[in-house]
């Protein structure tokens, strides 16, 4: 029971040795509460949300595990446990708990399904896939912005769980790749092709570029998309969050030695190109005025 956060099954008490007056007794004494159905804890054990958790994936069965908010908790996701715990089953097997947010699904991959501290749990790529089918983007922003940046996932990890979950009648895949989009996380087109789409605003908005792909900085080392007024310049990256974090490093480190310079380095994303020129051009012209 230790090792299962003071909690217990039936089926796991009997062939521990215990017989049915002995459970009982226990019940009967109070040294054992009855959270579900079949599943005890030890009475003065603390009611602690990883414990409830326990509970749950034990009363769904042998199959059960958590997901969704509570798979999200366990990978430290976020911060508080949910309200009541998730869990997932296969689909045919029927499990009505009080308390709890029972799931059911077809493609529940064994090989898929992690373990901490005794409790099973989907893996992130699916327990943030699942939630994008519950929560607003409010919600799932934060969860997303840890899960990247602590590397529990990656976007390539992240689009082909969507593609791959993408079926008719889920909400989460596509509720998840339009939020990705939306962010200017995927979506983007090749970098080639992101900077014929600025060189065209460019041109509609009457802002004239002085050159295209020019090397400068300290010895003429770095590469810069465009050159639109003395020492400014202009940035577009094509995939953003698609860079290693060595690539990402190296970017940051080149623009921060142009400015050193006396260069001022403007960078803008495919979003903001494709669905905010009125906001980069306002940016620029404001450059170029100081």
């Amino acid at each position: 029971m230790a090792r299962q956060h003071f909690v217990i099954t039936r089926r796991q008490a009997l062939t521990s040795g215990l017989s049915d007056n002995q459970i009982s007794d226990a019940l009967a004494s109070r040294r054992w509460v009855l959270l579900h159905h079949g599943v005890y804890a030890v009475a003065s054990s603390p009611a602690t949300p990883a414990r409830s958790l326990m509970a749950a994936c034990l009363a769904g069965g042998p199959q059960a595990v958590a997901s969704h908010a509570s798979a999200a908790w366990i990978l430290g996701l976020t911060d508080r446990a949910p309200a009541r715990p998730a869990i997932t089953l296969p689909v045919g097997r029927k499990r009505r708990l009080e308390g709890v947010d029972v799931h059911r699904s077809r493609d529940l991959d064994p090989s898929r399904i992690l373990e901490r501290r005794g409790i099973p749990y989907t893996d992130a790529l699916r327990a943030i896939t699942d939630l994008a089918a519950e929560v607003d983007a409010g919600r799932l922003n934060p969860i997303l912005d840890r899960a990247l940046a602590n590397r529990i996932v990656t976007l390539d990890g992240l689009e082909r769980e969507i593609d791959r979950r993408s079926q008719r009648g889920r909400k989460g895949p596509g509720q998840l790749r339009r939020l990705l989009t939306e962010r200017g996380l995927s979506g983007g087109p090749a970098a080639s092709v992101l900077e014929a789409e600025a060189m065209r605003m460019f041109r509609a908005w009457d802002v004239p570029v002085l050159s295209r792909e020019t090397q400068a900085g300290p010895g003429g080392r770095y590469r810069i998309d465009f050159v639109l007024g003395p020492k400014l310049a202009v940035e577009v990256d094509g995939y953003a969050y698609h860079w290693s974090p060595e690539d990402k490093a190296y970017d940051d480190a080149r623009r921060n030695r142009l400015r050193a310079d006396g260069w001022t380095v403007l960078v803008y994303d495919w979003r903001a190109v494709r669905f905010e020129p009125a906001r980069v051009i306002a940016d620029i012209r404001r450059a170029l005025a100081a």
